[in-house]
């Protein structure tokens, strides 16, 4: 009996401090920052430009 409670005991620790882990990864890691393009503003510019020469 005690063998089976002390592993049960063993386990609900590990998913204790699994979760604990967890959290505290998820918390350190941010997303990452959106990658900036700057060839995208050229293209956007030229775009208007071409607008702005069809009207």
């Amino acid at each position: 009996m005690h063998r089976n409670a002390t592993v049960g005991i063993a386990q609900a620790g590990a998913l204790l401090f699994g979760g604990v882990t967890y959290q505290m990864m998820e918390a350190a890691f941010r997303p990452p920052a959106p990658a900036r393009r700057p060839w995208a503003d050229v293209v956007r510019r030229a775009a208007a430009a071409h607008r702005v020469e069809a009207r």
